[in-house]
């Protein structure tokens, strides 16, 4: 029941406490009456007042959450995918192997000659165990380890040594510029300045300076198809 202050030029304000409703006011004037023109009835009317007070009105009660709703209400800040975790561990590509980042520690550089346990182990904590791994015999460099990661990474390793990396069509993994499987032949020249392409048996294929793989076309639209570096198991 709410509570209004209504002004009397005779007596003063007086407080009167009102139900919404088209009911008359004459029980209100009845008790405002009794409260100025009687003062003993003063306490009496405090009390109702504080009576009035702690009732909710009807706009309160429409408005009341249940406990149940207000619990299982999520708030709408909450984002429905957060993706991947900043400084998650990366692998990056280089003309002289690999460099692992992130994951809260240095950037770790698996350069050519690394031990292959120390290479498998580093890269499988990024990319998980190998999907195929075991000796190729018959390599133009003669037999290699190869192992070959979901991502579209392949590993070769030569007396137990790390040495090259094969980066196959739709890999997401890059150079440090950026330069990748996808990747235009415009965007590998802006990187690479020096890059050459010719045509070999194996089709447009590109040399950037210790970076090797092959393209669609020679035009500045052409995209890379497969990057490698090192020592790999192709045929020619």
């Amino acid at each position: 029941m709410p509570c209004s202050r209504r002004p009397y030029a005779t007596y003063g304000p007086a407080f009167v406490c009102t139900r919404r409703s088209s009911r008359t006011d004459a029980a209100t004037l009845l008790w405002t009456d009794l409260v100025m023109m009687h003062p003993r009835y003063v306490l009496l009317a405090a009390a109702l007042l504080a009576a009035c007070g702690s009732e909710p009105s009807g706009d309160a009660v429409g408005r009341s959450v249940p406990d149940s709703a207000a619990a299982t209400a999520a708030p709408d800040s909450v984002p429905q995918d957060a993706g991947p975790a900043r400084g998650a561990p990366a692998i990056t590509l280089a003309a002289d192997g690999l460099e692992l980042s992130g994951g809260g520690g240095a950037p770790r550089r698996l350069a050519f000659g690394a031990p292959r346990a120390r290479v498998l182990a580093d890269v499988g904590a990024v990319l998980g165990e190998p999907r195929e791994q075991g000796m190729q015999e018959e390599c133009p460099a003669g037999p290699l380890y190869q192992a070959s990661y979901a991502g579209g990474l392949q590993l070769s390793f030569q007396d137990s040594a790390f040495v090259g990396w094969f980066a196959q069509e739709g890999s997401a993994l890059r150079t440090a510029p950026g330069v990748g499987p996808g990747s235009t032949l415009g965007e590998l020249k802006a990187a690479y300045p020096a890059t050459k392409v010719e045509e070999t048996s194996l089709g447009h294929e590109f040399d950037a300076g210790e970076l090797w793989g092959i393209v669609t076309d020679t035009t500045g639209a052409g995209q890379v198809q497969v990057m490698f570096a090192g020592i790999n198991c192709i045929f020619r």
